[in-house]
């Protein structure tokens, strides 16, 4: 049986410019990750072709594909067949640099998107205790101090673990950043903090502050470490590394963790913290509003988890926080609304059952499928998604809803909504229904233009064949399929055709409404919006018969189907019936053509000076 994963993964690791042009590869909820040496080698035409790769994204050295709710298997899949590794890090090729803003967000991103799901799960564990507590469990119970406990736990250590991901993200030793961080919540630095002592190192002052659950500092303390790693392996001597490298960087860092670099970081997150409070507090709409409109954006360039540190700042001050939660959760869910108004409105079947499938995820809180498979890919119904998310967004904004703790927002996590404030949850539920409703409505009413014509173009081509030299009797012929004229491709008015990007053919300007089939074959494809119908003749060859230019947007309006999928035709039978004028009339051109997808000879076209119906010969396959 074919792994098609596997497949995917082979393609996905073909496209990056193979094994050897990878340093590193990780993965988050959605995404996965792989840091190039060569950012050249990245094929992202090829890469958007492969199967369950929903979109990717070049971001410095680090190639981003959108996998979706299956990135752990397809993580899994990658480790276990081949040999990448994060040992290869320090021969990464040099990559051009990027603006500094820029440059700063890609390294937060790339530190908090593998701790993410960490922070979910654990932050679910504490969203499950309010609603407890809510219930009637007492905060005095021991069932209450454990469960709390084990909800706390990431963040009381996530120092640790932004340490590691730090060490990762900048290529430096994890271990010796995960001591260094140590040294900042060691129980003794604790203890010292909350007295009322002056600290100081050889008479140098020690900036008294907390840092469990803290993340800015962190980063900064690792980053600067990552330098002082450099600088110890160009001057310290070969021989005596193994010993004075580590003690090297042990006593520059440490005092530098605790005088400086903590310090300034611990006030860079209560600056960030009192800007969004100032916010809370004097335009309580706006930054849900913001984030519930411009969200897909955000997570279309992964600039989504760098606003993960300032919630945590406002998590870890006052015990919630309203940038993320609230507007996210608009925005999610107006991704599943219409994602399942497509579901509705559509003729595509397989764009129905995609629809379908990632309007659930999205109410889970991973809009990444609905995103890239359906809104995105139609266009409008993104437009629907940021209007509503706005709405929704604004609702909750002025209605004070705010999240207790970490988890993507969504229809499942719900519960990171219960509080101290009873009426949260409520107002929760109401910008859910808000943020549904609207894009479902809107994308049921206003509708969307099926990508129909794309989708024909990035069709994989059928293996090409070679037919045999036949005798006069035995020539794979080709009749007319309508009453018209014959054109060649290149004077048809599309540039697809035109240009034979689909492969060689011919077009006929109807004069006549019905279709008829060219050959004696098999039907295998026809389109929802009955334009377009495949066809494969006895000897292999398959072809595609295109009625009209652009008629895809009348989606079947004015046609009339005989023939089904896996029928069985013979030469002269009638295919379809089509109102040509109708066709004029909404001011679409009918010329239509017929594509040979995956002949290797060469076709000869007999010329006709005048009309020619289906019963004349058009071309033969020598």
């Amino acid at each position: 049986m074919v792994d098609k994963k596997k497949e995917s993964v082979d393609k996905i690791i073909q496209s990056i410019g193979g094994e050897k042009n990878i340093n590193a590869v990780y993965h988050c909820a959605t995404r996965l990750r792989f840091q190039l040496k060569d950012t050249t080698q990245f094929n992202q035409a090829q890469a958007k072709e492969i199967p369950g790769v929903l979109g990717t994204k070049l971001t410095g050295d680090e190639v981003q594909f959108v996998i979706g709710g299956e990135v752990g298997n397809y993580y899994s899949t990658v480790i276990n067949q081949y040999k990448i590794t994060e040992k290869n890090s320090d021969e990464a090729a040099d990559t051009p640099k990027n603006g500094l803003v820029k440059r700063i967000v890609e390294n937060i991103v790339g530190v908090m998107a593998p701790i993410i799901t960490a922070l979910i799960g654990f932050g679910l564990i504490r969203a499950v205790l309010a609603l407890l507590v809510l219930l009637g469990l007492s905060r005095e119970s021991l069932n209450y101090q454990i469960i709390n406990m084990i909800g706390d736990a990431a963040f009381y250590f996530l120092p640790f673990l932004i340490a590691a991901s730090a060490a990762r993200q900048f290529k430096t030793n994890l271990y010796l950043a995960l001591g260094i961080t140590g040294v900042l919540l060691h129980p003794t630095f604790q203890s010292l903090v909350a007295s009322d002592v002056s600290m100081q190192l050889f008479g140098l002052p020690i900036r008294e502050a907390a840092y469990s659950g803290t993340v800015i500092p962190i980063i900064l303390i690792v980053w600067v470490m990552s330098y002082v790693d450099r600088l110890s392996e160009k001057i310290i001597p070969s021989v005596l590394k193994t010993m004075l490298k580590p003690l090297f960087i042990v006593i520059i860092m440490a005092p530098l963790a605790l005088m400086i670099l903590g310090p300034i970081g611990a006030i860079f997150g209560d600056g960030l913290f009192f800007v969004v409070d100032y916010l809370r507090v004097t335009v309580p709409w706006l930054v849900p509003t913001l984030m519930g409109i411009f969200t897909p954006l955000l997570v279309m360039v992964g600039m989504h988890t760098a606003l993960t540190p300032i919630a945590q700042v406002s998590f870890s001050t006052v015990g919630f926080e309203i940038v993320q939660g609230p507007g996210m959760l608009a925005s999610n869910i107006s991704q599943a609304g219409a994602a399942f108004g497509v579901f509705v409105k559509t003729k595509d079947k397989q764009m129905k059952q995609i629809a379908f499938s990632s309007g659930i995820t999205a109410l889970s809180g991973i809009t990444e499928p609905a995103l890239y498979g359906v809104n995105l890919k139609l266009k409008k119904p993104l437009i629907y998604v940021m209007i509503s998310g706005g709405i929704a967004g604004f609702y909750a904004g002025i209605s004070g809803l705010v999240r207790y703790s970490f988890g993507s927002p969504g229809l499942l996590t719900l519960p990171v909504f219960f509080g101290e404030d009873a009426s949260n949850i409520v107002k929760a539920a109401i910008t859910l229904a808000l943020a549904f409703s609207i894009s479902f409505v809107l994308t049921v009413i206003f509708g969307f233009e099926e990508s129909i014509e794309e989708d024909m173009k990035k069709l994989e081509k059928p293996s090409p064949i070679v037919l045999e030299k036949r005798t006069a009797a035995e020539e794979a012929l080709i009749q007319g399929f309508v009453r018209g004229s014959v054109l060649p491709l290149s004077e048809v008015a599309d540039e697809v055709f035109a240009t034979e990007q689909m492969g060689p053919g011919l077009a006929i300007d109807p004069v006549s409404g019905e279709f008829h089939s060219p050959i004696e074959g098999t039907i295998t494809t026809v389109f929802p919006t009955k334009h377009a119908i495949g066809l494969r003749h006895d000897n292999g060859l398959e072809m595609l018969l295109h009625i009209g230019l652009d008629t895809v947007k009348l989606d079947g309006e004015g046609f009339e189907l005989f023939i089904e999928e896996g029928q069985r035709v013979k030469a002269g039978d009638l295919l379809a019936r089509v109102d040509i004028d109708f066709i004029k009339s909404k001011g679409y051109d009918p010329t239509s053509v017929l594509i040979f997808m995956n002949n290797q000879n060469e076709p000869v076209f007999f010329e006709h000076d005048e009309l020619i119906d289906y019963s004349n010969k058009l071309v033969t396959i020598i």
